[in-house]
């Protein structure tokens, strides 16, 4: 606790801008370090990770400070740089586990902090304390995570104690709402009870405050290698924060501009172009997805088909059993600025289907997505404006953001040459050019049945393909058309393929996935597994060429071979 008195956060920011005056950085070191460190041992578990962490957030507002002048506080400022490094250091340690793996000639296994898999209480708290509005925002993380008084809230707010209080509670009432809607039930009760909870961590270091004045001083000198107090890990983390820092204030003016644009009537393609450009933010997904092995790969592949299957089915038990469509309806767009079915199954990877009785069946376990992963979809599609084209500048965020599920490691690049995630997956629309299979362009099976029939897959599901592996004239995961949804033979659409040519995992309608070899399958029979009610029976003696796996493929054809 401090007195009102004392100089306020940004008088204290601006005497370290003009005069780098170590004793007032010192002094804004000991208000917030508990705070800091509180995030970062959270979020990292291990103590010098956390300390590392810590460190890095304050050269971080060393560097920063000029621009911090006129804030009363910098708890949220903190606690936001904070959470940011710590996402970094998380997967900076996960792409140094699978290299040091890989190196050991070991097979990556996936790890969680969970062994349960359930996501974290904790981790889903500081992702919704991210996204409140500051007013609800800044009073949480003072009373709860800071120790500071309702009055002196209200001192540094310049508000009512009354209007702090009620900050406080609607704060909270909130938080808990969101991260109930994020599948966690929580009480209000348990919404204080995990705040508090938040807030405590192990002391700091007494020295902690002097020591990183120093490493500030360093730092901002351009003195970034080993010392006894600045460590390399702390200012790699630093340059990566205040990287994240200038991309955000970039797209603070890009924003602005659009704005400006369409105010006057001007045009914004030249932002697009801009955005689309910039460095991507998912290099430790590229790098995990690319360092994965043949075998891993093919069994990421299987299992994300399988992942999106499930969502499908996720989806059809929110709509009246109707299957998404291959592009999201929208008259007032042309085809090709259409969304991608895609983009309706992100709110459901978490959805277990009915035929998994309970959450820990070991096979719903084994095929479902990460829960993690698909907690980021779902909050994905929350940004995505469903009635805006793909690429509209209210879309260019969540088009440029890979998703992992929508790829298979090692079938081509992860973004196409105007900087978009691309999709490896596509809907199958049918065969031959026609809107016969499960997932026709415009509108749902059902809608586009003209029988009316609700039973329109008559071929049965586990003969019906629903989503297959494509690797050439890869697009956007994002946008409607030939990179999200394809025929199966149409010599005006791009093929379905992988690595391995013409053979490819696909998902059935069913949700169980095989892997198809397309040159060698009876033109009749890839027909009927196509359609989706062309009344055609598939029998286990017709030439198929359908296997449960890439190794059971590659026997296969060795033996014909001979």
């Amino acid at each position: 606790m401090r007195s009102l008195e004392q100089p306020t956060d940004g008088e204290l920011s601006d005497e370290v801008a003009s005069a780098s005056s170590r004793a007032s950085f010192e002094e804004l070191v000991g208000r917030h370090a508990g705070m800091v460190y509180g995030e970062c041992r959270r979020l990292l578990a291990d103590a010098h990770d956390a300390e590392d962490a810590a460190q890095a957030v304050f050269l971080v507002l060393w560097k920063k400070a000029r621009s911090l002048r006129r804030r009363a506080t910098l708890a949220a400022w903190l606690h936001r740089v904070a959470f940011h490094v710590c996402h970094n250091a998380q997967r900076a340690r996960k792409v140094r586990k699978i290299h040091e793996r890989n190196a050991a000639g070991l097979k990556q296994q996936s790890s969680s902090a969970n062994s349960s898999g359930a996501v974290e209480v904790t981790d889903v708290l500081d992702e919704e304390l991210e996204r409140l509005a500051e007013k609800y925002r800044l009073p949480l993380l003072l009373f709860h995570f800071e120790g500071r008084s309702i009055e002196e809230i209200a001192g540094l707010m310049n508000l009512k104690s009354s209007t702090v209080g009620t900050r406080l509670s609607r704060g909270r009432e909130v938080l808990r709402n969101r991260i109930v809607r994020r599948g966690i039930a929580m009480s209000a009760t348990a919404c204080a009870a995990a705040l508090g909870a938040a807030a405590s961590a192990a002391p700091l270091p007494p020295t902690f405050a002097a020591t990183a004045a120093q490493s500030a001083a360093l730092f901002g000198a351009g003195h970034l290698g080993a010392s006894a107090v600045l460590s390399p890990q702390a200012a790699a983390l630093a340059k990566g924060a205040i990287h994240m820092l200038t991309i955000a204030k970039f797209k603070a003016v890009i924003a602005g501009v659009v704005v400006a644009l369409l105010a006057f009537g001007g045009t914004v393609s030249i932002v697009m172009v801009m955005a689309a450009s910039e460095e991507p933010k998912d290099n430790n997904v590229i790098e995990r997805l690319k360092s994965l092995g043949e075998d891993e790969a093919n069994a990421s592949t299987a299992q994300h088909l399988a992942a999106l299957a499930m969502a499908m089915h996720g989806y059809m038990r929110a709509h009246n059993s109707e299957l998404p469509p291959a592009a999201v309806s929208n008259d007032a767009l042309p085809p090709e600025k259409r969304l991608s079915g895609l983009v309706l199954l992100l709110p459901y990877f978490a959805t277990r289907p009915p035929y998994y009785k309970t959450e820990d069946n070991p096979i719903w376990l084994k095929r479902r997505l990460d829960p993690k992963e698909a907690a980021s979809a779902a909050k994905l599609y929350g940004s995505i404006d469903l009635t805006k084209a793909w690429d509209d500048p209210a879309n260019l965020e969540a088009a440029k953001t890979i998703v992992p599920v929508f790829l298979a490691p090692g079938n081509g690049p992860f973004r196409d040459k105007h900087g978009f995630a691309v999709s490896h997956f596509a809907f199958v629309r049918g065969y031959g050019g026609d809107d016969n299979g499960a997932f026709p362009e415009k509108g749902g099976v059902y809608a586009a049945d003209p029988t009316g029939q609700k039973d329109i897959i008559r071929d049965g599901t586990s003969d019906t393909l629903a989503i297959g592996q494509v690797a050439e004239t890869l697009g956007p995961w994002i946008a409607a058309g030939s990179s999200t949804s394809r025929f199966l033979h149409d010599p005006n659409s791009p093929d379905f393929g992988s690595r391995y040519g013409q053979a490819a995992f696909f998902a059935n309608c069913d949700a169980s996935v095989i892997f198809l070899d397309l040159k060698e399958t009876d033109y009749a029979i890839l027909k009927a597994f196509t359609t989706r009610a062309g009344g055609e029976v598939i029998q286990d003696s017709d030439r198929s060429e359908r296997y449960k796996s890439v190794e059971q493929w590659k026997k296969a054809t060795q033996r014909s071979a001979k």
